[in-house]
């Protein structure tokens, strides 16, 4: 699921970040759980393991489930979510659904967000 299979067998500690973090992923979405919760989840992750995330989050998506994801990567964000909530010191200051976003782009919602 997570491409770790080859080292199933070596301890986590020999992970680079970017295998612990696709670790995390994978012990993330085993249990199957309705609602799961990433902070930066692309932190540390090569191209390969990004696109995987992607398609982890699409197929877990496509079950039903809900993600909740924290990212500063707007273009990879816009892309998976269908809703969008800004946060500026802690507080939810503006939210938009995919929908409602096609008037603009995320980055541009953001700004605007922002400087409200």
């Amino acid at each position: 699921m997570v491409g770790l299979e080859n080292r199933r067998r070596d301890l986590v500690r020999t992970f680079s970040r970017g295998m612990q973090q696709r670790l995390a992923i994978g012990r993330a979405v085993i249990h199957d759980p309705e609602v799961m919760l990433f902070d930066e989840p692309y932190t540390g992750l090569d191209q390969d393991a990004s696109s995987m995330l992607d398609e982890v989050l699409r197929s877990v998506a496509a079950q039903g489930r809900t993600v909740v994801m924290t990212s500063h990567d707007l273009a990879r964000a816009e892309d998976l979510a269908t809703r969008f909530d800004i946060l500026s010191r802690g507080i939810i200051t503006a939210s938009v659904t995919r929908n409602n976003l096609k008037k603009t782009s995320l980055p541009a919602f953001y700004k605007q967000a922002l400087a409200n």
